[in-house]
């Protein structure tokens, strides 16, 4: 199945959803589920709205399990949130 595909199975939810003013939010919390959504899905289907970037580090272990983070992502955290800025940007011009 293709991330397309996935995405037009969410169209009910997210008709119900519209219908009562509310917005989803969908999160790929690590490499392991970003099959589900990613940048080409969105630009297939057309998608403008917010994208954000959520950036996590190592030195938090109960974070770093959850999210299957074993080293670090970027040299700095700083330097992760602006690569990855720089990144979604160039997807999304």
């Amino acid at each position: 199945m293709t991330a397309f595909e996935r995405l037009r199975r969410l169209r009910p939810l997210a008709d119900y959803a519209g219908e009562r003013g509310v917005r989803l939010g969908i999160e790929s919390l690590n490499r392991f589920v970003t099959s589900f959504l990613n940048t080409a899905a969105l630009h297939e289907i057309g998608y403008d709205g917010a994208v954000v970037i959520e950036s996590f580090t190592p030195d938090n272990q109960t974070i770093a399990r959850a999210a299957a983070i074993w080293r670090p992502l970027a040299a700095t955290q700083e330097a992760l949130a602006r690569d990855g800025l720089a990144f979604l940007r160039g997807q999304f011009h």
